[in-house]
């Protein structure tokens, strides 16, 4: 029989959600930081030991069941129908079926089959109230829902963190814990939030560039309007608040870019100002014509 350590394990976890995330622009690096992000709340509120472990399983798994099954509806553009909806509502229930397979994932199972219970007792699929819902959920709920909220999606921008936390208070003690959502705001306000991140994994969590168009659809900056609340949410239940919720859009990515990858998009920024002719770069070369000034001076004096 092989042995593998708890400490081989996460990091299988780890690579495996790095893997889920990497080929979505909209939500990738969004598993590492809701569980670093859970993390840092679940011990400033009394998570030791195995119960850490299991958030930060939870946090990085939680999405499985849309990436598996449902990743079409997922990066769909525009509002989902109702039958859309209700597919999307299942997947913290495809996700936790999948895992509690594992018996190493068991307990994180268990957190992302409770996501969708509210504070208010009427979520799903218990109708759990209050303190009766285990604090690792009522923490990833919060969690997840910041970073959904201030991150882009097909459908909608990222919200600013002044309007996310706005929208986390309208939530607390309807759908979310309002100590949990108090806490999640302060740390995010001081920056502690950020006290597990590894710098390291700045080259697998950074966020990708997004391709410029031209013309009517432009670039990001010329997006649609952002809209808020829960309309911005377009009814994408993703840790949304209420029946909806990489850029703050991605500030966290940011912070962790390399130096090279920095580098390389200056370089990559003066290489197109020096095509079009931008000061201090030599001028482009002038392009022949067809006919030259001699020519042209000629078929006058003939024509004359």
């Amino acid at each position: 029989m092989i042995t593998i350590s708890a400490e081989n394990l996460m990091r299988f976890v780890r690579i495996m959600a790095a893997a889920m995330d990497a080929g979505d622009v909209y939500t990738h690096g969004r598993s590492y930081r809701c569980s670093k992000y859970a993390l840092c709340v679940g011990r400033e509120l009394g998570l030791k030991g195995l119960e850490l472990q299991h958030l930060e399983c939870a946090g990085l798994l939680q999405d499985l069941g849309k990436k598996i099954a449902l990743h079409g509806i997922q990066n769909k553009v525009g509002e989902l129908t109702q039958l859309e909806r209700r597919q999307m509502n299942r997947h913290t229930k495809i996700s936790a079926d999948l895992l509690a397979r594992i018996p190493f994932l068991e307990d994180a199972a268990k957190i992302i089959a409770s996501l969708n219970e509210r504070y208010d007792g009427n979520g799903l699929p218990a109708q759990l109230q209050g303190r009766d819902i285990p604090l690792p959920v009522r923490i990833l709920a919060v969690v997840s829902a910041l970073d959904a909220l201030t991150c882009d999606r097909p459908h909608r921008q990222g919200l600013p963190i002044e309007e996310a936390y706005t929208e986390l208070r309208k939530d607390a003690g309807h759908r979310f814990d309002p100590l949990v959502v108090q806490t999640v705001i302060r740390l995010h306000e001081s920056g502690d939030i950020l006290c597990d991140f590894d710098v390291r994994m700045a080259p697998v969590y950074q966020q990708p560039v997004k391709k410029k168009t031209t013309g009517a659809a432009t670039t990001k900056g010329a997006s649609a309007p952002r809209e808020t609340g829960t309309a911005a949410a377009g009814g994408h239940p993703e840790g949304e608040p209420e029946a909806p919720v990489a850029d703050a859009t991605a500030a966290t990515d940011e912070r962790t870019m390399t130096a090279d990858q920095d580098t390389a998009t200056i370089d990559t920024d003066r290489t197109g100002r020096a095509d079009a002719g931008s000061p201090g770069s030599d001028p482009a070369p002038a392009i022949a014509s067809d006919t030259s000034p001699d020519d042209g001076e000629k078929e006058e004096r003939k024509a004359a």
